[in-house]
């Protein structure tokens, strides 16, 4: 993207683009990625964009700013050996994922060291046909020492990498006021390796592992300090649990705040659920500004886009009516509380829902 580009992406977010379902994760394109990157300073970040490692400054609404560092890439070369060293990661480990990488590498280029290293990841305890098959089943192992391996498709070509994990938690899904799951989830850290030259603008999504498959959610570890965790995991447990695409899980996510109890038909509707209120917070607004809202060239090609476009249109038309109705609630959704946008959205959502009667979700 060029600086002709700059002002048209100050509001873009780089969520997740749904890779093929046989992938069962999702990736965040490079384009908004970099409008992310520029708006950030540098849903994920300039050091990647042009392969320097450099700490990011992220702004925040009021005009504070967070400085996240950049996580050093301790193996920059397909050839190199993975060292943990300086890591979080037990040394003993180093072996078994370094063979892991060299079965990784011949994946890639033609190496005398891909079966040797399959071979030797077999006299692991426990290794069994399915790990091989899908590299992604390996995480049941590397998660226990630490890491997290992440293989995506970008330009029509699958990558991979392996992580540091950060942080590791259990994700408590509540949507319309009711529990609705518990899932794994791992905050991705340092690079140990690629087999890119460059990083990824940041990756984020979801692997079913294990036997019986258990979803693990994984994000990159810059959606902590904007308060976006939970929310792209919210997202994320839309694809799992209802299977729904990214406009309705988006949706889902926005209105996941909203009692089920509480019926939104229509405009009335919103302003008495939002008269009877006492009091309002606003931790969605840098959901809101960071991952809906674009104001750049349309991509009719990119279905993420539409569906956010889709959205942010919405919103807006919502924000107003409801502008038209009082005039303490603003007209700009990157503005509203978060009951005004958990209300909106659950109307949206309905409406998606009504619109795509392919997806059925129970309580909706």
């Amino acid at each position: 993207m060029g600086n002709g580009g700059l002002e048209g992406a100050l509001e873009t977010s780089a969520m997740a683009v749904e890779s093929p379902k046989s992938m069962g994760r999702s990736i965040f394109s490079s384009k908004t990625a970099q409008a992310l990157g520029f708006a950030a300073a540098l849903y994920m970040s300039g050091c990647a964009t042009d392969g320097r490692r450099v700490p990011m400054t992220i702004g925040l609404p009021g005009g504070q700013t967070v400085t996240i560092p950049a996580p050093p890439r301790t193996s920059a070369s397909l050839d190199d050996r993975i060292s943990l060293e300086g890591t979080s990661v037990d040394p003993k480990h180093e072996e078994f994922v370094n063979h892991l990488k060299d079965v990784a590498v011949a994946k890639y280029k033609p190496t005398g060291k891909g079966q040797k290293a399959l071979t030797e990841l077999r006299k692991y305890v426990n290794i069994e046909e399915r790990h091989i098959m899908n590299i992604r089943e390996i995480n049941e192992f590397l998660m226990p020492m630490g890491m997290f391996l992440v293989e995506f498709f970008k330009n029509g070509v699958i990558n991979m990498d392996i992580n540091e994990i950060q942080t590791k938690d259990k994700f408590e899904a509540y949507a319309g006021g009711e529990h609705i799951g518990t899932y794994d989830r791992v905050i991705l850290g340092k690079t140990l390796f690629s087999t890119k030259t460059l990083p990824p603008p940041g990756v984020g999504g979801r692997y079913g592992i294990g036997s019986p498959k258990k979803y693990v959610i994984f994000l990159p570890y810059y959606l902590v300090p904007l308060n976006l965790a939970d929310y792209a995991s919210m997202h994320e447990v839309g694809h799992i649990k209802y299977n729904i695409d990214e406009e309705g899980a988006d949706l889902f996510a926005l209105s996941a705040g909203m009692s089920r109890k509480i019926k939104i038909e229509n405009l009335s509707d919103i302003d008495n659920y939002l008269k009877n209120q006492t009091s309002l917070t606003y931790k969605l607004q840098d959901a809101i500004k960071r991952i809906i809202f674009y104001t750049g060239k349309m991509d009719k090609n990119d279905p993420t886009l539409v569906g956010r476009v889709n959205i942010q249109n919405g919103l807006t038309d919502l924000s107003r009516k409801i502008n038209s109705i009082d005039s303490q609630y603003p007209s700009d959704p990157r503005k509203a509380s978060d009951q005004q946008i958990q209300a909106m959205s659950k109307l949206l959502f309905d409406r998606f829902l009504m619109k795509n009667p392919i997806y059925r979700l129970s309580g909706y």
